[in-house]
C-alpha cells in the first residue's frame, strides 16, 4: 500500500480547509461553467492542496444499493455514502461524498466534501469515525440545491448518532461482531503501530506501506461506519486517525482493486458480492467478509485486548470506560499504539480483561507498556507509577519472559527507572536459568543489548553485575569450554563485565588454545563463536601468550595450530604476534594470503624457522616480491626464496631475488657463463634458472658463453631434481607445468641446439641424470612451434645480432646450400650432429625459424649491413648473400619446403 501522489500530499498543515466537488452549471465572475468542478475552498485551502484532493475524489457511489429515480426526502436522507480518511503530515484529509440527484442534463451527481482538520489538539477527543451523517456535512440533492451549496461553518461538523459509542455498543452485541472486531483489530495493529511510534511523520508511515490493504465485505455503508467505528473506539482518537480507510469502494476489475492496494486506504468495505472474485492468491489484500463468522486467534497485543474486552457487553462498556480515563491521564496522546489505552485500562482496574487467567495477554499487556512510552506518561506521577509497580512486580522467574519485555523497550528510551529494573530483573532470572542462558540457537536482540551494555556499564550496578556473574559460575561445570560459553552468553546479550571479570572466565580456555594438551577441549572451542567482546579478550590473551613464548629463544612458527589462528583471525587489527599466526594460517586456506604473510614474517622481532609444511605452502603461493622481504631473522631465507623461484621464476621481482641468492652463496652471473658447473647448491640452481631469462643469449653474450649458460641451466634443473626428488611441486616431473617454467627449458635446450650450428660442437649433456635429458628431448619436440614467437626470442627493437645468431647463420649455410663448397666445415658440423643426444639432430628447421623471426622486421639496410659482415668476416666471395636473401632474409619456398616439416 502507498498514498497516491505521493510527494504531493500536503504537509505543515497548520489550519482547517474544506472543499466542495460536484458537477454543477454556474456562472462564475460572468462566464458559464459547467460540468464536474472544485465548487468551493476555503481561505486556508491552497491551490495546490486544492488539485491533490481533486485528484483523490471519487465521485462515483454505485458499488451499493443507488436511489430511485424519484426518491423520497427519507430515501435520501438514508442514502449510502462515502466517508474516506487520508492520513497527512500533520493531520488527516476527510472526503465525504452523498448522492446529489442528477445534474441539469440528468446524469447522476454526487457532491463531495473535503475537510482538512489539522493536528493541533494534543488529545483530540473525537474520533473520525463518529461523523457519519453529520448534518454537518454538505449534502444538497437536485441542480438547483446543488448549484446553491456553500461551505460549511466547520463548528456544524459534529458526530452524529449513527455510528457514536451507544451505537458500536448495540452493534457488536450481535452473534459474531466481537470475533470480526478482534480480526479487525489484529490484522490493523501492525499499520497502526508503526505510524503512532513514528509520530505521524509522513516520511516514516512507510513502515504501514508493506502492510496488505484490509478489503472487507459488508451490507452497507452504514455497517461499514459502524465497523470503522468500533475499530476506533478501541483505540485512542488520534491514534485511530493514522488509519487510511473508505465505507465505500467500487472494484469491478482486478485494475480496481490494484488501484485501491496502491492507495493511501488500508481498510476499504466493499458489498459482500465483490468479495466472489477476489483471487486468493493475493498476498498483498487480507479479506474479511462481515457474514462469515468464527473463532479467531489473535496475536497482536490490541488483538488481544480487543478480544477480552468485547467478551461482552458489560466488559465492553466497562472497559470504555476506562479506556476514556485512561486518555484523560495524559495531557498529550501523541506516541500511543493502537492497544495501549485498554493495556492501561487492565492495570487500572486489574481483572477487568484479563479475568479469565489469560497469560498470553498479561505478558503482551507488559510488553506493550515497555515498547510504548508516549514522553506525556513521564509528566503523570500516578501513570508513571501504576505502570512501574505493574511491570516490576511480576513474580515470574522465566528468563525467556523477562528477556521479551526488555525486548520491548522503545530504541530510543534511556535505560533509567523503569527499563533499569527490568533489565535487573532478567539479568537475575537468566543466571539462575542456565539451559536458557546457553541455549546457543536462542538469538540476540539489539534493543536487549543496548539496555544490557547501557546498564552494567553504570558504576552503580557493579555489584549486581559481580554477584549475578558468579551466581552463573556456580551453575557450570568448572571446565574451559563451560566458562568460556558462559562469558559468551553473558557478554552476547549486552553485559558487558569489567576486564577481571571477563579475564577470569575465559583464561583457562586461553590456555587450552595455546597449549597442545587438550585436543578435545580445543575441538569444543573452535566448535563455537564467542560475541565481539569475548573474542576481543581471547585475542588479546594469546597474543599475551605468544609474546611470552616468543621472548624465550629461537621459535619455530607457526605457533598456534592453525584452525586456532584462523578461529581467532578478524577483519580488524589484530596484535602483532596473533596477526602473523592467522597469516600463516590463511596458507593452508582456500583462499591464501602469501603478501599479509610475508609483512608479518619481515617484522617478525626474533629469529625463527617455518615449519616444513608451512613453508611449503608460503613458498608455493608468494611471489618472489613478496619472499624477498624476508630478514636474516627467517632461518630459512635461503629455501623458501629457493622454492618461491622455482614455483615463479618469471615472476615479478625474481631476477632481483635471483640475482641477490647468487650473491648469498658466492656466485655471480659471470661465473655460470664461464664454465661448466657438475653441482651447484639448490639455492644457486634456482637464482640460474630464473637469471636465464634475462641473459642475452642471442645479443650480448659471447657463443660459448651462451652454451656454457644453457648447459647450467640444465644442470640446475638436475640439482632441484635431486633435491625435491620426493616432492611433485619442485622435481622435474613438474617442470613443464606452468608457462614460466616452459619458458626457461625451451630457453635452454633451444640455445644448445643453437649453439651445435653455431659451434660444430656436439650438445654435450654428461654429467646430468637421464631424467634431466629426457625433459629436454620432450621439450625439444615444441621447438618449431614456440621459436616462431618474437616474444619467446624477445627480439630488440633495433634487431642487433650477437655471436650465437651471426654463428648459427653460418652453420645453417654450411650444412645446406654450402656444403659443397665447403665439405670440410660441413663433415665437422654434420660429426656434431651426430654425436648429440637424438633431440638435438636434424633442427635445421629450428634453426631457419629463429633466424627468420629474429630478422622478419628489418629494412633493407639491415639486410645488406648483416649480410655484409657475414661475407667479410666469415666466407668472403661465397653465394652466402644469395642464400641468405632468399631462404632467410626474403624467404620463399627453397630451403624451406626441405626443412620446415622438420622438428
Amino acid at each position: 500500500m502507498r498514498a497516491e501522489g505521493e510527494g504531493l500530499h500536503p504537509s505543515g498543515v497548520t489550519s482547517s480547509a474544506q472543499l466542495l466537488y460536484t458537477n454543477v452549471d454556474r456562472v462564475v465572475g460572468g462566464q458559464q461553467r459547467s460540468g464536474w468542478q472544485i465548487m468551493a475552498t476555503s481561505d486556508t485551502m491552497t491551490e495546490s492542496m486544492a488539485d491533490w484532493i481533486r485528484s483523490l475524489v471519487n465521485s462515483d457511489l454505485s458499488g451499493f444499493s443507488v436511489l430511485p429515480g424519484f426518491p423520497t426526502p427519507e430515501q435520501i436522507t438514508q442514502a449510502e455514502r462515502r466517508l474516506r480518511q487520508v492520513p497527512l503530515d500533520h493531520g488527516v484529509l476527510l472526503l465525504h461524498t452523498a448522492p446529489a440527484g442528477v445534474d441539469t442534463t440528468g446524469r447522476t451527481n454526487s457532491m463531495t466534501h473535503a475537510v482538512i482538520l489539522p493536528d493541533t489538539e494534543a488529545a483530540p477527543a473525537l474520533r473520525t469515525a463518529e461523523l457519519w451523517r453529520s448534518p454537518g456535512w454538505v449534502t444538497p440533492f437536485g441542480p438547483t440545491a446543488v448549484r446553491e451549496a456553500a461551505l460549511p461553518d466547520l463548528r456544524a461538523l459534529v458526530p452524529g448518532t449513527a455510528a457514536g459509542g451507544d451505537a458500536v455498543a448495540e452493534f457488536l452485541t450481535e452473534d459474531g461482531r466481537a470475533e470480526i472486531l478482534v480480526a479487525l483489530a489484529d490484522v490493523l495493529a501492525p499499520v497502526l503501530d508503526a505510524r503512532a511510534l513514528a509520530d505521524g511523520d509522513r516520511s516514516s508511515l512507510a513502515a504501514g506501506s508493506t502492510s496488505p490493504t484490509v478489503l472487507m465485505g459488508v451490507g452497507s455503508t452504514d455497517e461499514a461506519a459502524l465497523w470503522l467505528s468500533a475499530v476506533q473506539h478501541c483505540c485512542a482518537p488520534i491514534t485511530s486517525r493514522f488509519l487510511g480507510y473508505s465505507t465505500a469502494e467500487v472494484i469491478a476489475t482486478p485494475t480496481d482493486l490494484d488501484a485501491v492496494v496502491s492507495s493511501s486506504t488500508d481498510l476499504a468495505f466493499v458489498p459482500h458480492e465483490v468479495l466472489r472474485g477476489y483471487d486468493p492468491r493475493r498476498e498483498d489484500v487480507v479479506v474479511i467478509d462481515s457474514r462469515q463468522t468464527g473463532p479467531v486467534t489473535p496475536v497482536t497485543t490490541w488483538g488481544l485486548a480487543v478480544a477480552a474486552a468485547v467478551s461482552d457487553i458489560a466488559t465492553w462498556v466497562a472497559a470504555q470506560d476506562a479506556l476514556h480515563t485512561a486518555l484523560s491521564m495524559l495531557e498529550d496522546h501523541h506516541g500511543l499504539t493502537a492497544a495501549w489505552p485498554l493495556c492501561v485500562a487492565e492495570i487500572m482496574e486489574p481483572g477487568l480483561l484479563t479475568s479469565t487467567g489469560d497469560a498470553n495477554l498479561d505478558r503482551a499487556i507488559d510488553r506493550e507498556l515497555i515498547r510504548c512510552m508516549p514522553a506525556a506518561v513521564a509528566k503523570s506521577d500516578y501513570l508513571t507509577e501504576l505502570i512501574g509497580d505493574w511491570l516490576l512486580s511480576s513474580t515470574d522467574a522465566d528468563a525467556a519472559a523477562w528477556y521479551a519485555k526488555v525486548m520491548a523497550v522503545p530504541e530510543d528510551a534511556p535505560v533509567a527507572g523503569v527499563v533499569t529494573g527490568l533489565v535487573r530483573a532478567f539479568v537475575e532470572s537468566a543466571v539462575r536459568d542456565l539451559a536458557w542462558l546457553q541455549d546457543d540457537v536462542r538469538q540476540t536482540s539489539p534493543s536487549v543489548v543496548r539496555c544490557l551494555a547501557t546498564w552494567s556499564l553504570d558504576p552503580a550496578q557493579s555489584t549486581v553485575v559481580r554477584d549475578a556473574v558468579r551466581e552463573a559460575e556456580r551453575l557450570v561445570p568448572d571446565d574451559p569450554v563451560s566458562t568460556l560459553r558462559l562469558a559468551d552468553r553473558l557478554t552476547r546479550d549486552g553485559l558487558r563485565l569489567n576486564e577481571e571479570e571477563l579475564t577470569r572466565l575465559v583464561v583457562p580456555a586461553v590456555h587450552v588454545l595455546v597449549s597442545a594438551t587438550g585436543p578435545e577441549a580445543r575441538d569444543a572451542i573452535l566448535a563455537g563463536r564467542p560475541c565481539p567482546q569475548v573474542m576481543a579478550t581471547v585475542r588479546t590473551l594469546v597474543n599475551d601468550s605468544l609474546r611470552e613464548i616468543v621472548g624465550r629463544s629461537h621459535v619455530t612458527l607457526p605457533l598456534l595450530d592453525p584452525r586456532v589462528a584462523s578461529w581467532l583471525d578478524t577483519p580488524h587489527a589484530l596484535p602483532e604476534l596473533l596477526e602473523t599466526e592467522a597469516a600463516l594460517a590463511t596458507l593452508s586456506g582456500e583462499v591464501p594470503t602469501p603478501s599479509r604473510a610475508a609483512g608479518c614474517l619481515a617484522r617478525f622481532p626474533v629469529p625463527f624457522t617455518l615449519r616444513p609444511k608451512i613453508r611449503s605452502l608460503f613458498s608455493r603461493a608468494a611471489t618472489p616480491v613478496e619472499v624477498a622481504a624476508l630478514t636474516r631473522t627467517c632461518a630459512d631465507r635461503q629455501e623458501i626464496w629457493t622454492e618461491a623461484l622455482v614455483r615463479h621464476p618469471l615472476g615479478e621481482g625474481a631476477v632481483p631475488l635471483a640475482a641477490g641468492l647468487l650473491a648469498l652463496k658466492n656466485h655471480s652471473d659471470s661465473e655460470m657463463l664461464a664454465r661448466r658447473y657438475q653441482r651447484v647448491s639448490p639455492p644457486t640452481a634456482a637464482a640460474v634458472l630464473a637469471l636465464g631469462r634475462s641473459c642475452p643469449f642471442l645479443t650480448g653474450v659471447g657463443l660459448t658463453e651462451s652454451v656454457t649458460y644453457a648447459y647450467n641451466m640444465l644442470m640446475s634443473l638436475d640439482v632441484l631434481d635431486a633435491r625435491y626428488s620426493r616432492d611433485a611441486e619442485y622435481s622435474l616431473d613438474a617442470w613443464g607445468a606452468t608457462e614460466e617454467q616452459e619458458i626457461l627449458v625451451d630457453l635452454a635446450v633451444l640455445v644448445m641446439i643453437l649453439g651445435l650450428w653455431g659451434t660444430h660442437q656436439p650438445v654435450d649433456l654428461s654429467g646430468l641424470s637421464p631424467r634431466t635429458g629426457e625433459l629436454a628431448a620432450s621439450r625439444a619436440e615444441w621447438l618449431s612451434t614456440r621459436v616462431s614467437d618474437s616474444v619467446f626470442l624477445r627480439t630488440p627493437s633495433d634487431h642487433v645480432t650477437g655471436p650465437l645468431l651471426d654463428a648459427c647463420a653460418i652453420g645453417l649455410y654450411l650444412g645446406t646450400a654450402g656444403a659443397k663448397a665447403y665439405p670440410d666445415e660441413a663433415g665437422i658440423l654434420k660429426a656434431a650432429e651426430d654425436s648429440s643426444p637424438p633431440w638435438a639432430r636434424d633442427r635445421a628447421a629450428v634453426v631457419t625459424q629463429v633466424l627468420r623471426t629474429w630478422t622478419a622486421g628489418w629494412d633493407d639496410a639491415q639486410r645488406e649491413n648483416w649480410t655484409s659482415y657475414l661475407v667479410d668476416r666469415c666466407l668472403p666471395g661465397s653465394d652466402l648473400p644469395k642464400w641468405l636473401d632468399k631462404q632467410i632474409l626474403r624467404p620463399g619456398s627453397g630451403l624451406f619446403s626441405r626443412f620446415g616439416g622438420g622438428r
